[in-house]
């Protein structure tokens, strides 16, 4: 079987924003001050996406809207995300247009630098990087901070490009038979073709060196780039399930750095953000049993955090970065598989250790980024690593999750509550 140069197999529309629209609902002034719990749900864009109920796209009234990006050059990676933000009541309109402008300008230069399958005149993103192997290249400071990140963490994630190009095949396939054309776990020549980009990979064939004056290279050796020409690959790395980590990471913090809070910014992978919320703030977390979603409860906080959730089914709309085995290729009829986007670095094949993972940081004192490079390890496995996950506390990513019974394990701190779904329900 003839294997998908790197660059191949996406599935990109970006015609239709993912968020659905938002109504306008009246809020009394005086209502507003008070602890007002914020109940975040999961209606517009996947796992982890906001719904604030009384959003408005509509005017700068004070209180929340979902800001939406200023037209820009390029079909943004804004269509990931959602950005709800809290108008103040000092000269809300003048907000209004500050946020609108620097987010546009922010989702804009995201797509452009984390971009692994499309060039951009004057930009060394990730596409030019693949590109421009073994050579030394000046980078955006975001970018180059990022490779840091990855190279700190010791993470090979970025590494897998050639294998995430057959998952896009995957995602993007109209039937089940031509799904397992691509899928490891049905086909074992490219299980095969998995195993030896991975062997490249942890022979330490491929790394990026950071060099001075935010200068990096790709490096790869000779034997890799025989066998790239061979098979025709050309995307090496790929930031793929961290791609949003990183550019909310970015987003918000380039936010508040020009004097904006009072916002949560949340990507339809699973990837939020909040900062500076005053009000306490509900997330619900939800999972899937086959086609039925089931509230796990609901988290409450406030202030400034960092929270990243990834789940084994896509729920929602979310449904592009999962591919779902359908009996008789009948999305009606009984569902046999699903294949995910979170895939192992020991062998390349999609798992996950349970249905649910939810993790945390107080004060963001880690980002959305450093919590998923944590969580992955424990969330991409057969189960779950408790000596992981109480590492991971340690360095201060919190986590939440259902063990193989089905019951809720959490290590959440005292400033975030969790309340089961059985008594949000009064059961």
């Amino acid at each position: 079987m003839k294997k998908d140069k790197g660059h191949r197999g996406a599935s990109v529309d970006n015609t239709k924003p993912l968020a659905a629209k938002v109504e306008k609902i009246e809020l009394n002034e005086k209502h507003i001050p008070l602890r007002l719990v914020l109940f975040i749900v999961v209606i517009l864009i996947g796992i982890t996406a906001f719904g604030i109920f009384f959003s408005s796209l509509l005017n700068a009234d004070p209180g929340w809207m979902v800001i939406e990006e200023a037209n820009t050059n390029y079909p943004s990676i804004g269509q990931d995300f959602i950005l709800n933000y809290y108008v103040p009541k000092t000269n809300p309109t003048a907000a209004k247009k500050k946020i609108v402008s620097v987010y546009s300008d922010i989702v804009e230069k995201a797509l452009i630098l984390f971009d692994e399958l499309n060039e951009y005149e004057g930009f060394n993103n990730v596409y030019y990087i693949n590109h421009h192997v073994n050579e030394e290249i000046e980078v955006d400071p975001v970018l180059y901070n990022a490779f840091k990140k990855i190279n700190d963490a010791n993470s090979k994630t970025i590494y897998l490009g050639p294998i995430y190009s057959q998952y896009r095949n995957i995602m993007s396939s109209e039937n089940n038979n031509s799904a397992k054309e691509f899928d490891p776990k049905y086909n074992d020549e490219m299980k095969t073709y998995f195993s030896e980009i991975i062997s490249f990979v942890n022979n330490s064939d491929i790394s990026i060196s950071l060099l001075e004056n935010n200068t990096i290279k790709l490096n790869i050796n000779d034997n890799y780039l025989e066998y790239a020409t061979q098979n025709g690959i050309d995307l090496f790395i790929d930031f793929w399930t961290l791609k949003n980590a990183f550019a909310c990471d970015y987003m918000a913090n380039t936010l508040f750095e020009n004097g904006i809070t009072g916002f949560i910014l949340s990507s339809n992978d699973g990837y939020n953000y909040s900062v500076g919320c005053d009000e306490e703030l509900g997330l619900e977390i939800w999972t899937k049993d086959g086609k039925a979603k089931n509230l796990v409860g609901r988290l409450s906080f406030s202030g400034t955090n960092a929270f990243v959730t990834f789940t084994s089914s896509p729920l929602e709309i979310n449904t592009d970065k999962y591919y779902i085995y359908y009996e008789n290729d009948d999305a009606s009829k009984a569902i046999l598989d699903i294949t995910s986007r979170y895939v192992s670095t020991v062998d390349g094949i999609a798992r996950e250790a349970t249905k649910t993972y939810y993790g945390y940081s107080k004060d963001a004192v880690v980002g959305c980024a450093d919590i998923a490079m944590g969580i992955l390890d424990v969330f991409i496995s057969d189960n779950i690593d408790t000596s992981k996950v109480e590492a991971l506390k340690n360095s201060g990513i919190y986590s939440l999750y259902l063990d193989a019974s089905g019951n809720v394990v959490s290590n959440l701190p005292d400033t975030v509550t969790f309340t089961k779904a059985s008594l949000i329900y009064g059961e």
